[in-house]
């Protein structure tokens, strides 16, 4: 199936008793390993680095400790993307977090994109806000790796209510496949 140019990959498709994850419980599991952006992205951020210092702890508020060196990647749109970098977790002994990650497990990118007035994902990566959603190429995947990485950050809690996944991640979906996409995909799954 493809919709908006993009494959749909047929684990979307499948049913889980499942529904979305809940900040409060998983306390940001996903923001374990850090974020992935590409370049052009961080363009975008550059002009706002004093707001999204005010949204961030006294110690994480040094903006060139906040990226990785850049890396290839063939699925990025410039081909390079950079890191967020990690620092230890406070709610999360032995663990990590990304360093835009407050202790409110507020994203500081999404917080200061709402203080801005930013449509979302705004200066949050588009990496991070698909997630557990990724693309490979052209195809709309559940990202199975990181989920390994960050020890079972898979955006979903259990419940009574079986559902399709792609409707767990609508969200997700619909900053890639816009309102109209996401519809035609219910169409075509005939849950319209």
């Amino acid at each position: 199936m493809i919709i908006n140019g993009f494959k749909i990959h047929p684990e979307l498709l499948e049913e889980a008793d499942a529904e979305r994850c809940v900040l409060n419980e998983c306390l940001g599991a996903c923001c374990t390993g850090g974020a992935w952006l590409d370049v052009a992205q961080l363009k975008t951020i550059v002009p706002h680095v004093e707001a999204i210092k005010l949204n961030l702890p006294a110690d994480r508020r040094d903006p060139n400790a906040w990226f990785s060196a850049p890396e290839s990647d063939e699925d990025s749109p410039a081909g390079v993307i950079v890191g967020t970098n990690v620092v230890g977790d406070s709610r999360r002994p032995d663990r990590t977090c990304c360093v835009f990650l407050r202790p409110d497990r507020l994203c500081a990118l999404q917080v200061t994109s709402d203080q801005i007035g930013l449509e979302y994902p705004g200066l949050k990566p588009l990496f991070c806000a698909l997630y557990p959603l990724q693309i490979h190429g052209d195809e709309i995947v559940i990202d199975h790796d990181t989920l390994q990485k960050l020890g079972g950050a898979t955006c979903r809690r259990a419940c009574a209510r079986r559902q399709p996944l792609y409707r767990i991640f609508k969200e997700e979906l619909l900053l890639l496949l816009a309102e109209e996409g996401y519809r035609e995909l219910e169409r075509l799954t005939g849950n319209a």
